[in-house]
């Protein structure tokens, strides 16, 4: 990587963060009455690895008073953005199409005779979700951001094209309450 400082001063600084890779872990994918299938044997938990990625937003607001006539800003509660969206790319045995479907199933479902069967709702349906980040050199960086009670609300359209000769993919967006730093 190059060097980013001016005649070698501040060589404490590490290097740039670059774009690479993020791979995505959710936890807790079983379901209480067993309606998600997901095929665990292989994996601990359910994992995608991520090319685009749309990180979570976090805000303080802030509330205005006034005291002796000038104006004061008071930090006051943490806002979240709530949504995220990510492209995953789908691999031949369509694991990520069948995954995310049965997740959303699970939420609100198509079949009529699925619905009084899964009128679960709430928590069952929301999951924990750490967003890694890869180095180039495949280790992980140092914080992962855990994003809470995080469930599917949209599976957007997929261009199939034989023509082009680009893999599959699938724009993929979340709702989540709240999300932390954390150590990987």
């Amino acid at each position: 990587m190059a060097n980013f400082h001016i005649e070698g001063r501040q060589k404490k600084l590490a290097d740039v963060q670059m774009n690479f890779l993020w791979e995505i872990d959710i936890i807790d994918v079983s379901s209480p009455l067993g309606f998600i299938k997901f095929d665990t044997s292989n994996i601990s938990d359910l994992s995608f690895r991520v090319k685009n990625i749309t990180t979570p937003s976090r805000s303080i607001d802030t509330i205005e008073t006034w005291f002796y006539g000038q104006k004061q800003n008071i930090p006051s509660k943490i806002s979240f953005g709530n949504n995220i969206t990510l492209t995953i790319e789908e691999t031949e045995d369509q694991f990520v199409l069948k995954s995310i479907y049965d997740w959303m199933e699970t939420i609100q479902s198509v079949d009529p005779l699925k619905w009084t069967l899964l009128g679960l709702g709430g928590k069952t349906t929301k999951k924990t979700m750490l967003i890694k980040q890869i180095k180039y050199n495949g280790e992980y960086t140092k914080y992962a951001m855990e994003l809470k009670n995080v469930y599917p609300i949209s599976l957007n359209e997929s261009t199939l094209d034989f023509s082009g000769n680009d893999s599959v993919k699938y724009d993929i967006q979340f709702n989540y309450d709240n999300w932390l730093l954390r150590k990987s």
